[in-house]
């Protein structure tokens, strides 16, 4: 069929117009799968880091027995 006559311009035209309905559906379709993905790892990441907020202890770690040293006694104890 020659291009250059109405039914073939049509035909050319319409083939060029479907297409690139498919390629753009399939990238949409693409761009929102990617999307979900993102979207759950991000929850996941949340997810854990709550989790592990948590698991953790509620004091620091660095807490001894001893009271933290003050300044000049700050009220505590006889003064020197």
């Amino acid at each position: 069929m020659e291009v250059t006559t109405w039914p073939g311009a049509i035909l050319v035209l319409g083939v060029l117009l479907m297409a690139t309905t498919l390629i753009g559906g399939s990238m949409s379709v693409y761009l929102e799968i990617r999307k979900a993905k993102l979207q759950a790892m991000e929850r996941e990441e949340l997810r854990q880091l709550v989790q592990r907020y948590e698991n953790s202890p509620r004091t620091p770690s660095t807490h001894s027995s001893e009271p933290p040293p003050t300044w000049p006694n700050c009220g505590r104890g006889p003064s020197p």
